[in-house]
């Protein structure tokens, strides 16, 4: 009986899209919000571990090549994993349960017309929080063509990684009421080029999406899903995220550890300006110049 006027609620006409809109807030606040303190333990334990490496390592050189090239690589992808984990929480939460399935019926028209699935509303959506977790939802979606076309767009999201850059620009260029109505701008243009190119990417024959749950007869029932099951997928998300990108931003952070160490003078760190990636800096000035930036 409870489980029949849940179905109702979820899915009415007009009570339904908002009910949608407040669980994403939710899963939002969850994610970037409570994930906050797990990623600032994480920063914490590196600083510590850093600190303590720094007292037993004497090779100056060593001692630079851990605590500023190895350490903040591996502190960095770590830092990460919470939000990961608290998003696939969500999006396996609301799969098992059914919900999700809701959440395409009601969008499905709307997202039927330029080329996507209901489905794929709720990646995009997520890609506000962050773009990363986003993408790698992406995965979860059946059909091939349209998990492409939904990684694609997606960057196109406004993910909160940019709000500080977005705020710098507008407060730069821009007095108050002007910066926060190009702010507010910038969120909304991106929404519509995600549309755009979702369009402009849109097969020209229909094609069968195995996402698209335009019909209540097509949607499976409502269940209370296992928390076993939910934590098993948890941990294989989690170690094939730190499978596939740790190597990579550990290079990354090795590289950029290297062009600001070098090159060095009696073995001594180099100034800041003097660095590789000092002089790069120098040599792309002429192009931030017109901000003032030196």
């Amino acid at each position: 009986m409870l489980l029949n006027r849940t179905e109702k609620l979820l899915i009415h006409k007009h009570l339904g899209i908002p009910i949608f809109f407040v669980v994403l807030a939710v899963m939002f606040f969850t994610t970037f919000m409570l994930g906050a303190y797990p990623a600032e333990w994480i920063g914490s334990f590196f600083n510590w571990v850093e600190i303590h490496l720094s007292a037993i390592i004497y090779n100056q050189l060593l001692k630079e090549f851990i605590c500023d090239g190895v350490l903040p690589g591996i502190g960095l992808v770590m830092s990460f994993l919470p939000n990961i984990v608290l998003i696939f929480f969500f999006i396996y939460l609301m799969e098992m349960s059914g919900y999700i399935h809701r959440i395409s019926y009601l969008m499905d028209n709307f997202m039927q017309k330029i080329g996507l699935s209901g489905y794929s509303i709720v990646i995009l959506m997520m890609g506000l929080g962050c773009n990363v977790p986003a993408i790698l939802a992406a995965k979860s979606i059946k059909s091939i063509p349209e998990r492409i076309k939904t990684i694609l767009i997606t960057p196109f999201m406004s993910c909160s990684g940019r709000l500080p850059v977005y705020i710098l620009i507008t407060g730069l260029l821009f007095n108050k009421i002007q910066g926060t109505i190009v702010f507010i701008s910038i969120y909304i243009l991106g929404i519509l080029l995600a549309m755009l190119f979702a369009l402009i990417f849109k097969n020209k024959k229909p094609s069968v999406n195995n996402n698209t749950y335009n019909d209540l007869t097509t949607l499976p029932p409502l269940n209370l899903p296992k928390l076993s099951k939910i934590l098993s997928k948890l941990y294989f998300e989690a170690s094939d995220f730190l499978k596939k990108i740790f190597s990579v931003l550990l290079i990354a952070s090795i590289i950029l550890w290297f062009l600001e160490a070098f090159p060095r003078n009696l073995d001594k760190k180099p100034e800041i300006e003097n660095s590789y990636i000092g002089m790069f800096g120098k040599k792309i000035e002429p192009v931030l110049e017109p901000l003032d930036f030196d």
